[in-house]
């Protein structure tokens, strides 16, 4: 990965929690996980 994809990486993780420590709606965060659960799932299932 070149070192300016790592940092959008990084960047992107680091904004995206900031975000949803502040988010207090249990139905939106209810989407999220299931969101970033099943983007975890599909990335887990492409490395194996």
């Amino acid at each position: 990965m070149r070192k300016s994809n790592k940092n959008e990486k990084e960047f992107c993780k680091q904004k995206t929690i900031e975000m949803v420590e502040k988010i207090e709606n249990p139905v939106i965060l209810k989407l999220i996980y299931g969101f970033v659960k099943s983007g975890y799932k599909e990335e887990k299932a492409g490395s194996e």
